[in-house]
């Protein structure tokens, strides 16, 4: 019978959670009233101004994409406060894949070659199974120019309009960060001239 289900309310309680994970907003207007959590602060009610009344429920999310790294494990996360048995569960709505630079090439990433051969072969076949790649920088101290823009200005000339949807970065300090700014900017760039080119 509605309302004794025991799944009753999980549903906005798990994106609930989600919102506080990604430190989003939901807001809920029902009726009269209204309530909002804003990330992890206390959730706010009241009701509607002058009377106002809403003649049904809506319900809005949005979540802080560059808070979202792993959906899976999030979900996972949300399933595991709320008690809910597919915590242990992989959903495979998401993929995601996190590349250890230090593990990978070292403390000090040098080698454009090795560097064009990764993207090719590793980083390309990801991005094509529609995997969200991480770069973890934990470790990694320094980089050459020929590596920054083997790697990160070839993917962005091959996806000049789409890369910063797919890719995200750890652990980098201000010195490999700079390089990367530096990497995409350039290879977002001339990738933007290319295809208005039509080469």
């Amino acid at each position: 019978m509605y309302g004794k289900s025991p799944n009753r309310g999980v549903g906005l309680s798990m994106l609930q959670d989600l919102v506080r994970q990604t430190m989003g907003t939901m807001v809920i207007l029902s009726g009269c009233g209204w309530w909002m959590q804003d990330g992890e602060l206390p959730s706010e009610s009241g009701r509607l101004p002058r009377g106002a009344s809403f003649g049904g429920t809506v319900c809005s999310i949005c979540f802080r994409r560059k808070e979202i790294y792993d959906f899976n494990l999030m979900l996972r996360e949300a399933w595991k406060v709320l008690g809910l048995s597919g915590a242990s569960q992989d959903s495979g709505l998401f993929m995601s894949h996190e590349f250890f630079m230090k593990e990978l090439f070292g403390g000090f990433l040098a080698d454009g070659d090795l560097a064009n051969a990764f993207r090719f072969n590793e980083v390309e076949s990801k991005l094509g199974m529609h995997a969200l790649v991480i770069f973890n920088f934990e470790g990694v101290t320094n980089r050459t120019a020929s590596f920054a823009n083997a790697l990160f200005g070839g993917l962005a000339e091959d996806h000049p309009y789409d890369l910063v949807e797919k890719i995200r970065f750890k652990n980098c300090s201000p010195l490999i960060r700079s390089f990367l700014t530096c990497a995409l900017s350039f290879g977002i760039e001339r990738g933007k001239q290319l295809a208005h080119s039509g080469k």
